[in-house]
């Protein structure tokens, strides 16, 4: 089971510092000051409707009730409704309008913090979980309604209608206001010890949500590996554990909170028993009034109203305060350097030059070696060796989803780094081992990377990567939802969809991890066929799993430990005898023969293979 810190995954806590944190929400709050401004003059207003309602009971009690005057009475009970009424339509209005900004305010923030984070370089997917991501776009942004403008207004006008009404306690009756200021005092310094403990126990609950996203995540795009390994217990008892320590962080929380509001209403209690007491005995004396007595109860309560409102709010800001700093955690991650515009490039025109180049994915731990190697313009170069050589490795540094630790890698002379970085992989088309579709239509998937709708071009490229006949074999066709991941259709239709993809985006490289390993022939010659039209005149990075691709390569480059320890062509390498004749014996001849007969058979080996696919 993982190993989980109190203070955060880590292990360090970051400082409490609310006021930094708090300016750097307030650009996404200004662009709705004007209806910000409002909400506030609606608390304003609402304000002193609240602070004479006392005044008005009193003078009820005191001076209507004796006269028994009846016309009055009513009178007073009209207003009473009234001020009531007025009171309520204000707080609706202020509701309504609060709303409309949070959510305009949350939206803007998710839109932002989406945009940024799908400009982060690879290694911060790398190095971060997809739940890690997740929680802070969906679980994090949930708590910030202690930052929201409405919140903080609100909190502020009860610190004014505090004020206001710890004034009107004075007034009604000096003695009691002594006892409700103590209690006010109290209040005061029980909430601020509870602050800090409160924000260190939200950071853990998020942390564990964090956790939790995880492994829900992963269990359900792992969930064939579950099923075919018999896993399912494990996966539940694992997840069981993090729920455990979700339950637990949020029960501490919520324990804090529950501590923190019921000692508050405990002293709230025993106050409001003293100044009964106290009360009754002022009247009894001749030194109060019941109507005073009932008017400073009304502007007590409200008092403690005010006060609840307030310890809230600062529950939500503790709760807000964690969730800015996660947040901030990704916007503070540098993006994707864009770099200098260069020319486009035609097929064939892109000769790339590796000098000296070296590769960690974390610090001293090497996966490329002074790697230094020329893949010409037009060329088709086969790269080879045992797995965990650092081939993909190489092959993700041109595209530049990585830059190299030491060295520098050049297209046709100039430095990558100094390339546009979108312009670059504009030129850069790959067809990866695991592929990855949309669960869009199929027509979506393959026209992702250009935004062309014309459906004759997409077509085209579909029969180019003898895809179009399985498409049509669907009901809808080129409109047919294809799940999340592709997990509607087979392996085999998935990379001849996403060559399908390149074919339409025709760029002048092309990268691709060729393994085929899992598919049967018949899709695995489709496959091969597709790629070898798509490959010529371009200038071609393969990670080769198949003696024909090896065979074809103008160039061959050997993987070993992270070095590239042999280089050149087919016929050199094997007559030199080294490490690649071991391969090409051990490895690249096993299986050919089964494959031969399908390719020698031409057309009618293609056709053969649609028919059989059709069949199955």
């Amino acid at each position: 089971m993982p190993k989980f810190y109190d203070d955060g995954s880590d292990g360090v806590m970051p400082k409490h510092e609310t006021w930094p944190v708090i300016k750097r929400f307030l650009p996404f709050v200004k662009p709705y000051q004007k209806t910000i401004v409002l909400i506030a003059v609606l608390m304003v207003v609402a304000l002193p409707l609240s602070a004479v309602a006392p005044l008005i009971v009193k003078h009820l009690i005191n001076v209507i009730v004796p006269s028994r005057d009846l016309a009055r009475m009513f009178l007073i009970g009209g207003v009473l409704i009234g001020l009531a009424l007025l009171d309520q339509s204000l707080a609706c209005w202020q509701a309504v309008l609060s709303k409309r900004v949070e959510l305009k305010v949350l939206n803007k923030m998710r839109l932002d913090l989406f945009a940024h984070m799908i400009r982060l370089p690879m290694s911060f997917f790398t190095r971060h979980s997809t739940g890690y991501l997740m929680s802070r776009q969906r679980d994090d942004l949930r708590h910030l309604s202690g930052v929201m403008a409405d919140t903080v207004l609100r909190a502020g006008i009860s610190g004014v209608r505090a004020v206001v009404f710890i004034g009107l306690l004075f007034y009604l009756d000096f003695v009691l206001a002594l006892t409700g200021l103590g209690l006010v005092l109290l209040f005061v310094a029980v909430n601020q010890s509870y602050s800090k403990p409160l924000r260190r126990r939200n950071q853990l609950v998020q942390e564990a949500i964090a956790r939790t996203s995880t492994s829900l995540h992963e269990a359900i795009i792992g969930i064939s590996l579950i099923k075919a390994t018999a896993r399912e217990k494990t996966e539940t008892r694992y997840y069981t554990h993090l729920l455990n320590h979700h339950t637990r962080a949020s029960f501490r929380r919520d324990l804090l909170e529950v501590f923190a509001t019921e000692t508050i209403e405990l002293f709230a209690k025993l106050g409001l028993y003293s100044i009964v007491l106290i009360g009754a005995y002022r009247i009894i004396v001749g030194a109060t009034t019941f109507g005073d007595l009932m008017a400073f109860f009304m502007a007590l309560t409200t008092l403690f109203t005010s006060l609840t409102s307030l310890m809230k709010a600062n529950q939500q800001l503790q709760r807000a305060m964690n969730a800015l700093q996660r947040i901030y955690e990704v916007f503070d991650t540098p993006q994707e350097p864009a770099s200098k515009s260069f020319p486009k490039l035609k097929p064939a025109s892109c000769a790339i030059v590796f000098e000296n180049v070296s590769f960690s994915y974390a610090p001293d731990t090497p996966v490329l070696r002074q790697i230094t190697a020329t893949i010409p313009a037009g060329a088709q170069v086969a790269l080879v060796g045992p797995s965990g050589t650092g081939k993909s490795t190489f092959a993700s540094l041109i595209p530049r989803f990585y830059d190299p630790t030491h060295g520098r890698i050049l297209m046709n002379g100039v430095d990558l780094k100094e390339i546009n970085l979108y312009s670059l992989r504009r030129l850069i088309g790959i067809v990866p081992q695991d592929v990855f579709l949309f669960d869009r239509t199929i027509h979506e998937n393959i026209a992702y990377g250009t935004g062309i709708s014309d459906r004759h071009a997409i077509e085209e490229a579909a029969r180019a990567a003898n895809a179009h006949e399985f498409i049509l074999n669907f009901p809808k066709g080129y409109d047919t939802r294809i799940g999340e991941r592709g997990v509607r259709i087979s392996v085999g239709q998935k990379q001849r969809l996403a060559i399908a993809r390149e074919i339409l985006r025709n760029p002048p490289i092309l990268i691709l991890d060729e393994a085929t390993s899992s598919l049967d022939s018949a899709s695995e010659a489709l496959i091969q066929e597709a790629l070898h039209r798509f490959k010529q005149n371009r200038t071609s990075v393969v990670i080769a799993h198949r003696l024909s691709t090896v065979i074809e390569a103008d160039w061959i480059l050997v993987f070993d430990k992270g070095r590239i320890i042999e280089q050149g062509r087919h016929e050199d390498l094997l007559a030199h005898g080294g490490f690649y004749a071991f391969l090409f014996e051990t490895q690249f001849k096993r299986g050919q023969e089964a494959m031969e007969a399908v390719y020698n058979a031409g057309e009618n080996g293609r056709r053969s293979a649609v028919e059989t696919e059709q069949e199955a």
